[in-house]
């Protein structure tokens, strides 16, 4: 069991210095390779639990495919440094702004879901999808719509960052 432990403290240690390295990065190119890292990390997580087939989706769909998306993206609309000091200045403080509402909505989401924190982890006896979608839509509600928010968030960014909107 220390084994065990001790492997998911170091793939959890490794994704989380992944994330911060992928956002700490003053070039964006630097920041799919990081990446990479952190979900491959986080596939090392799901191999570790018994989850083949999601570290098979995190391998294959998001490590491989969305990352490659990302550069491409990367390459083809040339993000790179703002070209003026007031306008990494305006971008310092809207990320500041929004690091704060993203910690908020994180801590509402912690204290709202505080009963299911203590319970461990949802057990699924029958190992099936049905099983699975009934117990995440009825015990893991709230935690799944506050993702989502942050999904809509980042596709809202994408697309003022892809037309030109964030300077």
């Amino acid at each position: 069991m220390l084994l065990n432990e001790a492997m998911f403290y170091l793939l959890a240690a490794m994704a989380l210095a992944f994330s911060l390295l992928m956002v700490t990065r003053p070039k964006a190119i630097q920041a799919p390779i990081f990446f990479c890292g952190a979900l491959l990390a986080i596939a090392g997580i799901f191999l570790q639990l018994g989850a083949e087939f999601l570290f098979a989706m995190q391998v294959l769909v998001f490590a491989g495919g969305i990352a490659i998306v990302y550069f491409a993206a990367l390459l083809y609309t040339r993000a790179g440094e703002p070209k003026t000091k007031s306008a990494r200045g305006r971008r310092s403080v809207a990320g500041a702004l929004l690091a704060v509402v993203v910690g908020a909505e994180l801590c509402v989401a912690i204290y709202a879901g505080r009963a299911s924190l203590r319970a461990g982890y949802a057990v699924v006896p029958d190992r099936n999808m049905e099983t699975a979608a009934v117990v995440l839509f009825q015990h893991y509600l709230l935690p799944l719509e506050m993702i989502s928010i942050l999904l809509v968030v980042m596709m809202i960014g994408a697309v003022i960052v892809s037309r030109g909107g964030a300077e």
